[in-house]
């Protein structure tokens, strides 16, 4: 088991045994890339999946600095947290990546993020590359629907599956977003 923490000195993971005992961690998501790379300064916002078709941990951290802004992505080289290494991919954004979150898909990973006041933008990442520790191709970024009134801040939520079996394949990945019509469409919405 995998628990991410969000943290004023960067985000830190710990390994759990499935009796509850710690088995690794507290980690910073920072040790894991390469000195010198905008990710080695870690930000915030730790999602972790595991990634059931591959048997690996896929994690994934707002990182950089201001003028680099990332999505840093660390996928494990085995099913072992702890001894099988991770990969590290970072990935750049134009605007600061925040609130993100992930979804683990037959064909990609697909994040989504709040891109600094411009709106819900929904990243997908070449799964099958990083899953062999091979150089991933650069991200697909797409921007989402319009934005809902009455919130500055837009967020969308990809589906994980939580079975043994893949989505069809060819399947679009499913996103999701909340609409509240009191804050989206005014407080006379309900009358």
């Amino acid at each position: 088991i995998m628990y991410g923490i969000n943290a004023s000195t960067g985000t830190t993971f710990r390994i759990y045994n499935k009796p509850g005992g710690l088995v690794a961690g507290p980690t910073a998501f920072k040790t894991l890339a390469p000195a010198g790379d905008p990710c080695a300064t870690s930000v915030s916002d730790p999602i972790i999946h595991f990634d059931r078709l591959a048997n690996r941990w896929f994690m994934l951290e707002m990182g950089g600095t201001s003028s680099a802004n990332r999505l840093c992505v660390y996928v494990s080289k085995t099913n072992d947290p702890v001894a099988g290494g991770w990969w590290f991919y970072g990935f750049p954004t134009p605007a600061l990546p925040d609130y993100p979150h992930c979804g683990v898909w037959n064909n990609a990973y697909v994040c989504t993020a709040n891109e600094s006041g411009t709106g819900a933008k929904v990243y997908a990442f070449d799964r099958a590359n990083m899953l062999n520790g091979a150089t991933a191709r650069p991200a697909q970024r797409f921007t989402s629907v319009a934005k809902l009134a009455g919130y500055g801040f837009q967020a969308l939520t990809p589906a994980a599956f939580m079975g043994t079996t893949a989505p069809p394949a060819g399947a679009a990945q499913i996103l999701a977003r909340h609409n509240d019509d009191e804050a989206h469409a005014g407080s006379g919405a309900n009358t």
